[in-house]
C-alpha cells in the first residue's frame, strides 16, 4: 500500500457489496486509506501500465493464457485483455492523482473497456489512447494535490495498533 500498488490500493476503495469477508485490521486500514494516497502512485500505475503495453504485443503465449485468450491474440494480433488493463490502469491513475480516490467499479467506462476486450478497438486506436493517457497521467502527477509520499509515520502507528490489538485479543481469549 505504501508503494502505491494499484492492485493492493484498490482493495481499500472497494464498494461494501464486494467485500465478502472483513476483519478489524482491514476496517482500520480502510478507514485510514488516505494515508496511502500519494504522488508515488504515479510510478506504480504507469509502471504497471507500461508492462501491460509491452505484454499486449509480445505474443508470448504464457501459462496464464487459456485457449480462448490465445485465439483472441491470434485473431486481433495483440492481447486485448492486456490492452483493456492498460487503458483502465492509466485512467485510474489519473483519477487517483487528481482526486485521491480510486474508482474500482468502472461505471463511466466499463462499456468501453469491455469493447477493447472484445477486440472492437484496433491496436492503433489502443496505442493512440494509451499515448494520450500517459501524457495526461504525467500532467496529473505534476499538478496532483496529493503529498509526494504516503504518511509512513501514521501507517506504522496503525500497523503497530493492529498488531497490539490482535495480540491483546488473543491473550484475553486464552485466559
Amino acid at each position: 500500500m505504501l508503494k502505491g500498488n494499484p492492485n493492493v490500493l484498490s482493495t481499500l476503495w472497494l464498494d461494501d457489496r464486494y467485500i465478502l469477508k472483513s476483519s478489524l485490521a482491514y476496517g482500520v486500514l480502510r478507514d485510514n486509506r488516505d494515508i496511502f494516497a500519494s504522488k508515488q502512485a504515479y510510478h506504480s500505475f504507469c509502471g504497471y501500465a507500461h508492462s501491460q503495453f509491452k505484454k499486449m504485443t509480445a505474443f508470448n503465449f504464457e501459462g496464464y493464457m487459456g485457449a480462448k485468450r490465445k485465439s483472441l491474440v491470434e485473431k486481433y494480433h495483440f492481447d486485448v485483455k492486456n490492452a483493456a488493463h492498460l487503458i483502465r490502469l492509466l485512467r485510474m491513475g489519473i483519477e487517483f492523482l487528481t482526486e485521491g480516490e480510486l474508482y474500482v467499479e468502472r461505471k463511466l467506462d466499463a462499456g468501453e473497456l469491455l469493447s477493447i476486450k472484445r477486440g472492437e478497438w484496433s491496436l492503433d486506436k489502443v496505442k493512440a489512447e494509451a499515448d494520450k493517457l500517459f501524457k495526461l497521467c504525467e500532467g496529473a502527477y505534476i499538478r496532483s494535490p496529493l503529498p509526494n509520499k504516503p504518511d509512513f509515520e501514521k501507517a506504522n502507528e496503525i500497523v503497530e495498533d493492529i498488531i497490539l490489538t490482535t495480540i491483546n485479543r488473543r491473550v484475553l481469549n486464552e485466559e
